[in-house]
């Protein structure tokens, strides 16, 4: 669904990693972009400069991976960085480079990881003393490889796959999660939770296959929803019609795609209730879905 190949973007904000800005007294740097179901991956390359980077569009964690070059980080978390070094920003950031580089940033929405707290993850993790960072480090560089066009639903299970590593390694880092009995509900949820992201396009996804799948009962399955303020089925539906908002709003060359055949995709086997839902949302049909994306009510 929701990836094309890189394509130059400028030094001008980016959808989903805005306000990328280029020191003008350095040298000019390539910038370019492309999304990986919710992640955004940005690429950097040029000579010695110093760049900020402003995240927008909702919380989240903001992934740097050096290919080439060392860097001072600021803004975030102070520390220096460079190949192989996992950098993980919760806000703004400064970064001096002091050579010649080529940087990948990865822009992760928090709902994709889950109840982590992302000052947990600030820092410079460092393969020798994270084995964690050393496992996420080459894939975001593998997500950053040109030519990368992964789509639908198999560009959503390797943006899961990488959000389930942020946060075991949020639980290496003495994460958020506190050492009771309140912990494995945590950790739980956000497995379920995952889960879900992963099977959107199943229509057959309910409570009870959920549950059957994690050996845990509905009952319980319930339980655990209600603590995050939100029914089972409830939270399936938003979800859906949050993926079904963004792909009817996708700008590009590609003609935009039949209503029916995104509600579809996203597991509405009906496209009259698919419609009722979208409106109900969103306060506007789904054919009419234009301009920037609109938050639910």
């Amino acid at each position: 669904m929701r990836s094309a190949g890189p394509e130059p973007v400028g030094t001008e904000a980016v959808d989903g990693f805005a306000g990328l800005r280029i020191d003008p007294g350095g040298e000019p740097a390539d910038v370019r972009g492309h999304v990986v179901g919710p992640l955004r991956v940005t690429t950097v390359r040029g000579a010695a400069l110093a760049l900020r980077g402003v995240p927008e569009g909702g919380p989240g964690v903001t992934a740097l991976v050096h290919v080439r070059g060392a860097a001072v980080l600021g803004g975030a978390g102070d520390g220096r960085c460079g190949p192989g070094d996992l950098v993980v920003c919760d806000g703004p950031f400064d970064l001096r480079e002091t050579e010649d580089f080529l940087l990948h940033v990865v822009r992760l929405p928090l709902r994709v990881l889950g109840p982590v707290d992302p000052a947990v993850l600030r820092g410079v993790h460092r393969p020798a003393d994270s084995p964690t960072a050393s496992l996420i480090e080459p894939l975001l560089v593998s997500l950053a490889g040109p030519g990368r066009a992964w789509q639908g639903p198999t560009a959503d299970r390797l943006a899961s796959d990488t959000a389930g590593l942020f946060t075991t390694l949020a639980r290496e880092t003495r994460s958020t999660f506190p050492a009771d009995a309140g912990s494995d509900r945590h950790l739980l949820t956000t497995r379920l939770r995952a889960y879900v992201n992963e099977n959107l396009f199943d229509r057959g996804l309910s409570p009870e296959s959920i549950a059957a799948r994690h050996h845990i009962s509905v009952r319980y399955l319930h339980k655990l929803f209600a603590g995050e303020g939100v029914t089972v089925s409830r939270w399936i539906q938003q979800r859906r019609l949050e993926e079904c908002l963004r792909e009817l709003g996708r700008r590009g060359g590609a003609p935009r795609p039949a209503v029916a055949v995104v509600g579809k995709r996203w597991g509405f086997g009906n496209a009259a209730h698919f419609s009722r839902s979208f409106r109900t949302a969103y306060g506007i049909s789904p054919r009419d879905r234009s301009g920037p994306p609109v938050r639910p009510s």
